[in-house]
């Protein structure tokens, strides 16, 4: 096994402003309504294009909605499992092979994120268990804000043979007042099952060598956020919510919308970012 730790520093924001974007998406979905072929229709009047409704009723438990992808020929779907802004909204998913569950704890005092999923094996075939893989993402807002936890946040990649996991967690009390959050981020990879015992003597080896690379991913992270999200955050809720509603009604692959929202030569937001890359 092979841990890299490190330091970064993140500008900091309120909790009001995470709680504030969170009801924000839920307002922009809730002023959406079904059109006569199905599709998603904003509260603009704008077509949400590659998005219709397959099954139930708008935003309730059971509604389920499918994406078209026109490259894979495969479509996307999402099934409303709750949708109670002062409890808990829960989305089941399978984009592709992935299958997967989004789970917010709540919408309108925001305390936990998580997203779990997995590539299940196929039903036959030689090494079928090799080819599954497993993912999670948790974002405990409560204890962010709290910083009085080991960790904030945490993001999991387990494979049969394998394993990798990035913790965060904040040294001081996120948006008290202060300008940055002083992060320790612990970047953990290793083998599992019969490859651990093999692998731990090249990880050790090659740990060396991978403590730039990682750091140096880290760091990007960090400036991305920096840079491009956390002014994103700051900017007034009108502003935020014309640019989700652009987001959401772009029409794919359309030469007039290549970024994301915020996209304007002097931007700060999202979409700052998407036209650097």
């Amino acid at each position: 096994m092979a841990r890299f730790r490190l330091t970064v520093p993140l500008r900091a924001a309120p909790f009001t402003e995470f709680a504030g974007l969170s009801a924000l998406l839920h307002d922009v979905a809730e002023h959406t309504r079904v059109g006569d072929d199905r599709r998603l229709v904003a509260e603009d009047g704008r077509t949400v294009p590659d998005l219709e409704l397959d099954a139930g009723d708008h935003l309730r438990p059971g509604a389920r909605y499918l994406a078209p992808d026109p490259a894979t020929g495969e479509d996307a779907d999402f099934t409303v499992r709750a949708w109670e802004r002062h409890r808990q909204t829960a989305i089941d998913f399978t984009v592709g092979e992935f299958t997967g569950e989004f789970r917010l704890t709540a919408a309108d005092d925001p305390q936990l994120l998580t997203v779990d999923g997995a590539v299940p094996p196929p039903e036959a075939g030689r090494f079928r268990r090799l080819r599954t893989l497993t993912a999670s993402l948790r974002l405990d807002l409560d204890a962010w804000f709290r910083a009085d936890v080991t960790t904030g946040a945490t993001a999991r990649l387990d494979h049969p043979l394998a394993r990798a996991a990035v913790e965060f967690a904040p040294d001081i009390p996120g948006g008290r007042g202060e300008e940055s959050w002083q992060t320790r981020v612990t970047v953990t990879v290793g083998g599992r099952g019969v490859l651990r015992p093999f692998l731990a003597v090249p990880l050790l080896v090659l740990r060396p060598l991978l403590r730039p690379h990682v750091d140096r991913a880290v760091r990007q992270a960090a400036e991305e956020w920096n840079s491009h999200y956390q002014p994103w955050l700051l900017l007034p809720e009108a502003r935020q919510r014309q640019e989700i509603l652009d987001e959401l009604c772009a029409i794919p692959d359309d030469p007039e919308h290549t970024t994301s929202p915020g996209a304007d030569p002097g931007g700060d937001g999202p979409g700052a970012y998407a036209r650097d890359t």
